[in-house]
């Protein structure tokens, strides 16, 4: 039990430095909070995480490499964000602009309910089915295959993309997620 929830707890934790690093810099950057409470900025940055995921798939994908170019990707397009990040902040707190006005969002009932949710999500989870089953076998086709392409993650042998997952880039962080934490 204890070793299976340590399991778990590597395998959040490398999903949220794999959306969070990049999303927090693209925050960063694009001063997603002047626009936006912390409630909302808080995902809108998993969101622009992912975008660097998309990335990183769009190249695996194009360029037919292992799952190990494909994270080397997204990670050194993460560093360069967050130097980017480092290097506009010193800018703009060089120019008296570095702060953002907000004084609004994110308190401790938001992070108590966030955590809360987290909690009934991990409990109630069950086990795979209907069409889980085809998310999981994208997740593994991106991480095991010998050189992933476009034509040959499909759902059917001979089909031509999905296109609502012509660019699966949350399967791939699904996948890379397991593959750097050594879990199936």
């Amino acid at each position: 039990m204890l070793s299976t929830l340590l399991e778990q707890a590597i395998v959040l934790a490398i999903a949220i430095a794999l959306l969070g690093v990049p999303g927090a810099a693209l925050v960063s950057l694009l001063r997603v909070r002047a626009a936006l409470p912390d409630t909302l900025a808080v995902p809108a940055g998993a969101l622009l995480g992912l975008l660097v995921a998309c990335v990183a798939t769009a190249v695996q994908l194009a360029l037919s490499t292992r799952v190990g170019w494909a994270v080397a990707t997204h990670v050194a397009l993460s560093i360069a964000l967050v130097v980017a990040a480092v290097f506009v902040h010193r800018r703009r707190r060089a120019a008296g602009a570095a702060t953002v006005p907000v004084g609004r969002g994110w308190s401790k009932v938001t992070t108590a309910l966030a955590l809360a949710a987290g909690a009934f999500a991990w409990v109630v989870r069950g086990t795979i089915s209907l069409d889980g089953l085809y998310h999981v076998a994208v997740t593994r086709k991106l991480v095991e295959l010998a050189e992933p392409t476009f034509s040959n993650v499909n759902r059917f042998a001979d089909g031509g993309p999905n296109p609502a997952y012509a660019l699966p880039a949350w399967h791939a962080l699904v996948g890379w997620t397991g593959w750097l934490a050594g879990s199936d």
